[in-house]
Order: structure tokens, then C-alpha cells, then sequence
């Protein structure tokens, strides 16, 4: 089969499920054509692969039918009988009238997880995975450093980064801890160390709070989870948790929120909490309990084995399959 593939990707989590999909596809011997339209901010090795995939679609015959992974419901540029619609936000009161006509004239709607198919009311659940290849732990002994929690984020509002310094500062008062939270560029304007403090006002002035800013390819993305020893989300809403469940596939013991549908990867391989105090103490857990630490890392790595992007890839291949046969 032969399908066409549309996506905006300008966040990184976009890019990296965009490229997952058109890897798992070509292994299963579907011919995947860029459509023309699309357009994605990525580093290095991720963007000459995807204009590798669109230089050869160019080459091939136009598909009856697109996949449209964007964050919103978006119109491919090419012409096709089927249109499946892939939608990373899952939240109906982020779309507008014409998005919303979009999804409803689509041939098939999935979404990343079921707290989006109860948000929007329609929709077949395709859940991300992960590539456990790239996404792995370090390997050797760890050296001795400072005890390190990270945070990956878009840093919009909704990612509570704000709930992120809170727990980290209730829970370490001594400088032998630091917060590390990884930023798309734009959104820390002053260096790559420093954090301002229009964007967390109580991390001003501490240096133990660090941001990291840059667009990274896959490799360099699982380079920074190795950096760390727990990872924290606080999110008010996620679509999905794709930062979490890498974290996981490096061997991090997973601190979060369980809101949205990060409440869909949790279970005993991480540790749920309902605010920043319950989070504060689940850290001081995770850096002064051996055992316990060691345990999550056990359980986290097992429960990412079994997500890799093979399933994902075909349910979404057979709802394309089954637009183009409809």
C-alpha cells in the first residue's frame, strides 16, 4: 500500500512520532509519500531523513489516501480521496470551527490515548511507543554527581512548570540536587543556564535550576535523560506523555501528575502524586531509597519494552487501509 503523510511538526515530540511512523511503515513495506505541504523544525540527522522521505515521494504515485499528524486537525495540501486525521491535542476547547469541521469530514480520526477520545467524542486510540533502541539506558557505572531531575517541556502554561520548581525546591534545600528543564528555543531568552524569572518566578536567583535550550535529534534527546537520575512532570494536561514514557525507556524513575492521559501510563513502574508536596517527598524517596529507586528503574524499562511504535504503526496503517477501502 502507498499512503500519503502530512504533518506541521514544530515540537520535537511531533517530529520524533512523525519519524517513528515512517520508519515502522517502510519496515512493513508501505510506500510512504511526503505530501507537499508539510513543514517541520528539526536538528540534523531528523531533518535530512524526513527530506529523504519527501524527495522520495516526489518520485512516486499520488496515494488515494493521507495521514494528517499534526497538533490540530489540519488539510493536507495534496489531492486524495481518504483523509485520516491524527491529532496530537486531544482537547475539543483548543479547536476552532473550521478544525472542527475538518475532523468531522474525515474519513477516520485517531488519537494518542483515551482521555483524548473522551475529550473530543470521537476518535480511535492510537498510542504513541517508543524506540527502545535510541531510548535506552546508559551503559557502566554511573559516575558520582549531582543528583539531578529533569523536566522535557514545550514550557506553555499548561506544563505547570511552576508546580515542576515547587516540588524540586520543597524537596532539596542542600546544593547537591539541581532541576533541569529542557526548553525549545524562544522560550528562555537569556543564555542556556540561566532561568528568567517571567518565566518561573520563584526559580529567580537559584542556581540550582538550570534550563536547557535547544532543538535535539533523537540521539541527543536520549543523551539528556541519561544526564539525569528522576524525572518529574506536572503537567495539567497531557494528550499523550511521550517524555515520560522515554524517560522510562532510559531507566529514570518517573515522578508525575497523573492528569489527562498521563494517568494511562501509570501503574507501579512510576510514581503518581496529586501535588507538589506528594511529588516533593516521591523525590527524596527516589535519591535516599536505594532499593526503591532501583525497583522503578526495573519496572520503568520493563514497561517501556513492550511500547515500541510496531502496534501503533499498524492500527494506524489499517484505519488509512480501511478509509481507502470505504
Amino acid at each position: 500500500m502507498s499512503i500519503g503523510f502530512y504533518t506541521e511538526a514544530y515540537a520535537m515530540s511531533l517530529v520524533r512520532v512523525a519519524l517513528a511512523l515512517i520508519r515502522a511503515w517502510r519496515d512493513a513495506g508501505v510506500q510512504v509519500v511526503m505530501d507537499p505541504g508539510w513543514s517541520v523544525a528539526a536538528p540534523g540527522d531528523m531533518a535530512e531523513e524526513l527530506y529523504e522521505a519527501a524527495a522520495m515521494g516526489a518520485r512516486a504515485a499520488a496515494p488515494e489516501v493521507c495521514v494528517s499528524w499534526c497538533a490540530r486537525p489540519r488539510q493536507p495540501a495534496g489531492s486524495y480521496k481518504r483523509v485520516v486525521q491524527y491529532v496530537a491535542a486531544g482537547h475539543v476547547a483548543e479547536y476552532g470551527a473550521e478544525e472542527m469541521a475538518l475532523l468531522h469530514a474525515a474519513d477516520a480520526v485517531a488519537v494518542p490515548s483515551a482521555w483524548s477520545q473522551r475529550n473530543l467524542g470521537l476518535g480511535e486510540v492510537v498510542a504513541h511507543g517508543v524506540d527502545a533502541a535510541v531510548f535506552q539506558p546508559p551503559t557502566g557505572k554511573a559516575p558520582k554527581r549531582t543528583f539531578t531531575v529533569l523536566n522535557v517541556s514545550s514550557g506553555a502554561p499548561a506544563k505547570r512548570l511552576d508546580l515542576v520548581v515547587d516540588a524540586f525546591c520543597r524537596a532539596f534545600q542542600d546544593q547537591d540536587a539541581r532541576l533541569l528543564l529542557c526548553l525549545p528555543p524562544g522560550m528562555v531568552r537569556y543564555g542556556n543556564t540561566s532561568l528568567p524569572s517571567d518565566l518561573v518566578p520563584m526559580a529567580a536567583g537559584d542556581p540550582r535550576v538550570q534550563a536547557l535550550v535547544g532543538l535535539y535529534d533523537e540521539a541527543g534527546m536520549a543523551a539528556i535523560y541519561r544526564q539525569a537520575d528522576c524525572y518529574l512532570t506536572m503537567s495539567d494536561v497531557e494528550t499523550f506523555g511521550l517524555t515520560a514514557l522515554e524517560a522510562m525507556a532510559c531507566g529514570l524513575p518517573v515522578v508525575m501528575a497523573a492528569n489527562g492521559a498521563l494517568a494511562e501510563l501509570s501503574g507501579d513502574h512510576a510514581v503518581s502524586v496529586r501535588d507538589p508536596a506528594e511529588a516533593a517527598d516521591a523525590l527524596r524517596k527516589v535519591r535516599g531509597d536505594t532499593t526503591f529507586r532501583r525497583g522503578l528503574q526495573t519496572k520503568a524499562r520493563s514497561y517501556a519494552a513492550g511500547r515500541d511504535w510496531k502496534a501503533p504503526a499498524a492500527k494506524l496503517l489499517a484505519l488509512a487501509e480501511g478509509a481507502a477501502a470505504g
